[in-house]
């Protein structure tokens, strides 16, 4: 980990499954140790949802909020295309893409 900071671009990233979900704490001592490891709290640390079709955006805030307190630069990657925000509903829902 302290080797690949010094790399030009480089990102810490996780991957969060639907199907077992982490405690956010968990996600949270992943941004601490890479903290610890690497000096530092500005390093590029990635949450990215496994299935984005299976879990609202939304879901991923309690594990940014855990990452941020030790990882500035966190942020969550999820496709554009793939939710949108449902006026009625109000909340993200998945794009619905008809196979042909």
């Amino acid at each position: 980990m302290r080797l690949i900071s010094n790399i030009p671009q480089y990102q810490f990233q996780t991957t969060i499954h639907p199907d077992c979900l982490p405690e956010p704490e968990e996600i949270g001592e992943r941004a601490l140790l890479i903290k610890e490891v690497t000096g530092s709290s500005d390093q590029p640390y990635t949450l990215k949802m496994e299935d984005p079709q299976e879990q609202d955006p939304i879901t991923l805030i309690p594990y940014y909020e855990a990452a941020r307190k030790h990882q500035l630069l966190t942020k969550i990657e999820y496709p554009k295309d793939s939710w949108q925000w449902e006026e009625s509903q109000q909340r993200f829902v998945p794009v619905t893409v008809e196979k042909k």
